[in-house]
């Protein structure tokens, strides 16, 4: 939920399962919201702030129009510059955030954390590995 912090004075995301109680302001009044102000897009931002605990900032080599199309709206915040997309978004884990920037489909630089260049390593050696496995043709699949 968006709204106005009396404490903070200042418009913020509250998650409703933290709220203990509610009462009246002892002089209610309505603000209108700053100029542009858009609560769907802070309600995203912030809970893409809160989707784990380690910050990616990775530089994508396409255009913010094709990024768009495979990053859902608030799964990350994503920023057109002269060298590509800024893609900034946190992480729980690196190895699955190295899959999950693989399966975009385009180039990309990592600028932190090095963790998740080591994850994106780790993920290319495991996947070129597989592919020179060389495994034998069982013939077409089978519906049950």
């Amino acid at each position: 939920m968006s709204g106005l912090d009396s404490r903070r004075a200042e418009i913020r995301v509250f998650r409703v399962d933290r709220v203990r109680s509610l009462r009246p302001a002892a002089h209610p009044r309505a603000t209108e919201p700053p100029p542009g102000y858009d609560p769907a897009a802070q309600l995203a931002s912030a809970l893409g702030e809160v989707a784990g605990r380690h910050r990616v900032r990775v530089l994508l080599h396409t255009t913010l129009e094709q990024a768009a199309r495979r990053i859902p709206p608030g799964a990350a915040t994503l920023v057109q510059t002269a060298e590509g997309v800024l893609l900034e978004t946190r992480a729980e884990r690196f190895d699955t955030m190295a899959g999950y920037l693989a399966g975009l489909g385009c180039p990309l630089t990592v600028h932190h954390p090095a963790e998740l260049r080591e994850a994106l390593a780790r993920l290319s050696g495991r996947l070129a590995s597989s592919a020179a496995s060389g495994g034998r043709d069982m013939g077409p699949v089978r519906g049950r």
